[in-house]
């Protein structure tokens, strides 16, 4: 019987880079992670980018590093729409990986986009 894959929340990944994470709960998570078979939602990762921003005053390239080193991994599942938009966010002027995601589900599906935001109308018309 196939291992059956973990789906993990924002909460648990962001206490891997929480200086306030107690060491034994960073291990077991770090455990999970890397050694088991884990689904990692579009969700997740927009939160995780907001909290990484925000909380701990990341930059773009810093947090597109992370993430794909940690989620670049055979056994970790991500939408492929998520790992478009976190590569169209971190080269562009986009401020939040929502609006990144936004713009690469409407492209897949062929519409268009129809926003007040001026910048992701640009973004939208460059990607």
């Amino acid at each position: 019987m196939a291992e059956e894959a973990k789906a993990l929340d924002t909460s648990v990944i962001f206490r891997l880079f929480d200086a306030n994470t107690p060491e034994e709960l960073k291990k077991e998570i770090e455990r999970i992670l890397f050694n088991q078979k884990v689904f990692i939602p579009c969700e997740v990762i927009v939160e995780l980018t907001y909290l990484l921003r925000t909380r701990l005053k990341k930059k773009k390239l810093e947090i597109y590093d992370v993430i794909t080193a940690l989620f670049l991994r055979e056994n970790v599942e991500l939408e492929p729409e998520c790992l478009s938009a976190l590569l169209l966010w971190s080269n562009s002027t986009l401020d939040k990986l929502a609006d990144a995601l936004i713009i690469v589900k409407a492209k897949k599906r062929n519409c268009a986009l129809i926003t007040l935001d001026e910048e992701m109308a640009e973004v939208y018309k460059k990607a």
